[in-house]
């Protein structure tokens, strides 16, 4: 957008107002017509009057916007008992009206715990080190993303020893010789180059890297010393994998058979052997024809001749699967419009619920002291525009106005009967 533009345009309150709620806020995928997975933080309030009301505040509000409840294909949320326990919990009580509904726990979270249940068993005094503003010490639960505090403090391990010499030399402080004595000590050390090398296998969920700076500290200290770091070392493992099997879905089937989407599996009849239909995975959408469908997953991996194929086995799989969903045949129809519909919702099921919780950080952004006065529905769109902007890498600078904005952009929406109560 040419500057000199912007800098003689200007827009009044209602009008501002209703262009980010009628315009641009519209222009998202419709719930009405698409399946799609909801992601939920947990409430603080336990009580069951508190969660039946939460949950028909949520069943209302869809309702409100003409949205059915049977277009939910999954649910994420973190491990609360309050939304995914077995008694009258937000995911049950959800069940009653969607029995096929997915539920996923957070991994996000689940990831946390598993890295901070293994912390507990190295010494406290490597958390203890490391101290927040306000002298609030960093909790366990933490770790994950804190491995680049770790990273930093060992880059300065040397300043940090020579601070706080001058700490204790000049200002007598107390705490300052605890931290010079952790500091001064290689075991101590050694612990923060273990955790420097695990916690980023954590953060990472890639492969181990190879890291030999711990191993070569430990050459230089007594074998005692050494035994004892390895043990707890090993410790930290063994704890790691008991609440990896513990928190994270390795068990589960749906996992498996989601591996349709794989584009080895599904462009290549010879890679078919455990996955020969769909009918398992298909028991999560209601009218679907599956005689149908598994005709369409049959014939998929001959529609396309060799180079076609190769192509799309290249591409990202959401991308993979549009090109693959867009096939038309000779009537000019959808030639996969049941595997469509299975597509379209796994493809939806959510993985976290972090996005849930950006939103708060969107709201309190957006709502602040200077800009009190707007309304719920100001609020919401403005959360629905930035979260869809985010996702889809839109900014200022780059936001391109199509039809479907100039056909909103009229009249009505723009000075019709609206709530003129938000401050702008």
């Amino acid at each position: 957008m040419d500057p000199k533009v912007v800098q003689d345009f200007t827009l009044g309150r209602l009008k501002c107002t209703n262009i980010v709620k009628d315009v641009i806020s519209k222009i998202v995928d419709n719930l009405q017509s698409s399946r799609f997975s909801i992601l939920i933080d947990e409430s603080t309030d336990i009580s069951d009057s508190k969660l039946i009301k939460l949950f028909e505040i949520f069943k209302n509000l869809l309702e409100e916007k003409k949205i059915s409840l049977k277009n939910i294909a999954g649910m994420a949320c973190d491990n609360a008992s309050v939304m995914i326990g077995c008694n009258n919990s937000f995911m049950q009580r959800l069940k009653l009206e969607i029995p096929r509904l997915i539920t996923l726990n957070c991994i996000c979270h689940s990831s946390a715990i598993v890295a901070s249940k293994p912390c507990e068993k190295l010494p406290s005094s490597c958390e203890n080190l490391i101290v927040l503003e306000r002298n609030k010490l960093l909790k366990l639960s933490r770790w994950l993303i804190l491995q680049k505090c770790v990273v930093r403090i060992l880059e300065n391990w040397n300043v940090l020893q020579n601070y706080f010499v001058l700490a204790v030399v000049e200002d007598k402080l107390k705490s300052a010789e605890v931290i010079l004595s952790h500091l001064n000590d290689d075991i101590f050390k050694a612990y923060f180059l273990f955790l420097k090398y695990v916690l980023n296998f954590f953060n990472s969920f890639n492969a181990l890297f190879q890291s030999r700076e711990c191993e070569n500290l430990l050459k230089l200290l007594p074998l005692e010393c050494r035994q004892q770091i390895k043990l707890a070392c090993l410790d930290f493992y063994k704890t790691a994998v008991q609440e990896m099997l513990k928190r994270l879905p390795y068990k589960d089937p749906l996992f498996e058979h989601l591996t349709f989407l794989d584009p080895k599996i599904a462009l290549y009849d010879e890679n078919r052997i455990k996955i020969k239909d769909l009918s398992h995975i298909a028991v999560i959408i209601e009218n679907i024809d599956i005689t149908q469908l598994d005709f369409e997953w049959r014939i998929l991996p001959s529609i396309f001749d060799d180079e076609q194929t190769k192509e799309l086995a290249s591409l990202e799989i959401d991308e993979m699967w549009g090109k693959i969903l867009a096939h038309k045949d000779f009537n000019d129809e959808i030639m996969f419009p049941n595997l469509q519909l299975l597509v379209e919702a796994v493809l939806s099921l959510p993985h976290s619920n972090a996005e849930a919780e950006r939103i708060f950080s969107i709201v309190t952004d957006a709502k602040n002291k200077k800009r009190n006065r707007l309304s719920n529905d100001t609020v919401s769109a403005i959360c629905v525009t930035r979260s869809s902007f985010q996702a889809e890498g839109i900014n200022c600078t780059n936001f391109e106005i199509d039809p479907r904005h100039l056909e909103l952009h009229n009249s009505q929406n723009l000075y019709g009967n609206k709530n003129t109560s938000d401050e702008a």
